[in-house]
C-alpha cells in the first residue's frame, strides 16, 4: 500500500532520499492518507490509549513529558473512536 507521494512519513527525509522506502521511525498511521487501520489493529490502539491513561496519572511524570503522552493520547484517540463509532470495539 505504500504510495510515496501520499506517505506523512517522507515529509522527514530530505527531497532526494523522499519516495525510496517507509520510513517507519516517523510513520505515523493516524495522521497518515496513506495508512489503513482495520479492525485487526484495534487491540494495539486499545492497549496503546490504556498505557497512555495510565502514564499521564504517573505523579512524578514531569510537566513536558505529561504533555507529550495527553498529545498522544488524543492522537490515539482519534483513532479508537473512530473504531468505537464503526462498531469495533465496545
Amino acid at each position: 500500500m505504500f504510495d510515496a507521494p501520499q506517505a506523512e512519513c517522507q515529509n522527514e527525509l530530505p527531497a532526494d532520499q523522499r519516495g525510496r522506502a517507509l520510513l517507519i521511525g516517523a510513520c505515523q498511521p493516524d495522521r497518515c492518507r496513506n495508512s489503513v487501520i482495520t479492525r485487526a489493529h484495534a487491540p494495539i490502539w486499545i492497549a496503546e490509549e490504556d498505557d497512555l491513561k495510565a502514564r499521564a496519572k504517573d505523579p512524578i511524570l514531569s510537566p513536558p513529558g505529561r504533555e507529550t503522552v495527553l498529545i498522544r493520547l488524543t492522537d490515539v484517540q482519534r483513532i479508537t473512536r473512530a473504531l468505537q463509532h464503526e462498531g469495533v470495539t465496545a
